[in-house]
């Protein structure tokens, strides 16, 4: 199992500054949103912790800009005319650092799919134009109706034969 030690820390401390606002705040719907958000990341944690990963990750990003908010005693730095909380850019920058790995997997593993997916199509549209002749299969890759992926096997299969 994944270590999620880290997800842990930052939901405890988003948990107990969350109570204590609850006390001595007036919740808006930044606030209600925020608390939903944290219900869901720590309830998935267990069950799904890269769901909750990624959720958190995403609940940091919109709280450092106050779309959502945890807590009403917050430090800002104003930066381009915007105020960024501090201590939630803080949480947002470990979670990234600690889950880097997790996060260059993630973006890989899409790039990765979608060449496998490309690939997958290209082999079928081989399979599908193998047993047509030369003639026919330079009129089909003419054709401006055929997608890129059959196209690139009209070729391919073209130079094949031209090889053999």
């Amino acid at each position: 199992m994944r270590k999620i030690k880290i997800e842990i820390i930052i939901l405890v401390i988003l948990w107990i500054t969350t109570i204590y606002s609850l006390i001595n705040y007036e919740i808006g719907l930044n606030f209600k949103t925020g608390i939903v958000g944290l219900i869901i990341s720590t309830s998935c944690i267990k069950i799904f912790p890269r769901f909750s990963s990624y959720f958190l990750m995403l609940l940091l990003l919109l709280s450092i800009v106050e779309l959502i908010t945890f807590s009403s005693t917050n430090f800002y730095i104003l930066m381009f005319g915007v105020n960024f909380n501090i201590l939630y850019s803080l949480f947002f920058a470990i979670l990234i650092y600690k889950r880097r790995r997790m996060i260059n997997e993630w973006i890989s593993s899409d790039s990765t799919e979608t060449v496998e997916h490309v690939n997958n199509r290209v082999l079928l549209f081989k399979k599908e134009f193998k047993n047509l002749p030369d003639k026919e299969l330079e009129n089909k890759r003419n054709n401006n109706v055929l997608v890129d992926d059959a196209k690139q096997a009209i070729n391919e299969l073209l130079k094949e034969r031209k090889n053999h």
